[in-house]
């Protein structure tokens, strides 16, 4: 548990990371992930529960003893050293190769910037670096001591979009690549499901699903959870609308389960008709990466968000056949449509 003041920050949370494994803690501003990844680093006090690692506690054991890395947002480079300077920062704090020449310690370094990308980087200042190298060389030196544990909080937040969705990938390939233990902190679910291994979903302090990625998106186990993930519509299995859905998810339903439908859940039919398609009433057409997305009205099940080829231009009014995408759809098992 984590408290300021009368406010409960964590709650309730249980949370067992393998060695070697990553772990996203995924949610939005204020439920409380970031408290949690600071209570595991020792930053923050616990007003209850305990952290341990390999079965032993360390509530007891300053931040600087416990032997984990962390890196943040912004990096937190020294700006009076170099890029090499910056790395090899963590060696002495544990004494790691520090019995070693100073050869060995150069040689560390070196490996470390050939592993995130940056090999003959060491003698640049790190003014001149963009903000994506910065970010890879404050992965660096958190991976320099060989931490037992990587925490980190909101690494890629920073960036702009396009350098932040390649940057999740060389991270989860350097994470696996050193078998680092890592937890990642994030609110961004591309993010999350691009690195981790599995995704703990948080809510106000405490944890509403922890699951491998795909899994999570498949199976979702609440219509909050479901919700959050970007899943805008929800179908009783039992009711005809249903009806389509259920034959592209191809497996039984019982009548109490709910069909959940995510954006994209249709596609727009291109070229001949199909009298048993879905039906789709436009609304409204926006424009986006790759792609149109169209607002229609689906009877039974309301307005949803359709894709089609990009471009694509259609007139309030036209009704459109639809494809469903079972990719798309998730069952919710028991679950009440109604709020």
């Amino acid at each position: 548990m984590v408290r300021y003041g009368p406010t409960t920050a964590v709650d309730g949370v249980t949370l067992h990371v393998a060695p070697g494994e990553v772990v996203a803690l995924l949610g939005p501003s204020g439920c409380g992930k970031s408290s949690l990844l600071r209570a595991v680093a020792g930053l923050e006090p616990l007003a209850g529960g305990s952290v341990a690692f390999d079965g032993v506690g360390v509530d007891r054991i300053p931040v600087h003893r416990r032997g984990f890395g962390l890196m943040f947002q912004d990096g937190q480079l020294f700006a009076h050293r170099d890029v090499a300077g910056n790395v090899a920062y963590g060696l002495p704090a544990t004494g790691v190769r520090r019995s070693s020449s100073r050869r060995a310690d150069i040689a560390r370094v070196d490996e470390l910037l050939d592993l995130v990308g940056l090999a003959g980087y060491g003698p640049r200042p790190v003014a001149t670096l963009s903000g994506g190298e910065r970010q890879r060389v404050a992965l660096a030196r958190a991976l320099a001591p060989t931490p037992r544990l990587l925490l980190l909080d909101e690494p890629l937040s920073a960036l702009d979009r396009a350098l932040r969705e390649r940057l999740a990938v060389d991270l989860r390939a350097v994470l696996v690549a050193t078998g680092t233990t890592a937890v990642l902190v994030t609110h961004d679910q591309d993010e999350a499901f691009a690195v981790a291994d599995r995704v703990a979903v948080m809510r106000a302090g405490r944890l509403l699903q922890v699951d491998a990625p795909a899994d999570l998106w498949r199976r979702p186990r609440s219509r909050e959870v479901a919700e959050f993930l970007g899943y805008e519509a929800f179908v009783a299995a039992s009711s005809r609308a249903a009806d389509p859905l259920t034959a592209a998810l191809a497996r039984d339903l019982r009548d109490d389960d709910v069909v959940a439908l995510a954006e994209g859940a249709f596609v727009v039919r291109t070229g001949g008709g199909d009298p048993d398609a879905v039906k789709g009433e436009v609304r409204g057409v926006t424009s986006r990466r790759g792609r149109s997305e169209v607002r229609v009205d689906v009877d039974g099940i309301g307005t949803v968000t359709a894709l089609a080829p990009v471009g694509a231009r259609f007139d309030a009014g036209t009704v459109l056949p639809l494809v469903v995408d079972p990719d798309a759809l998730a069952v919710l098992p028991g679950s009440d449509v109604h709020d």
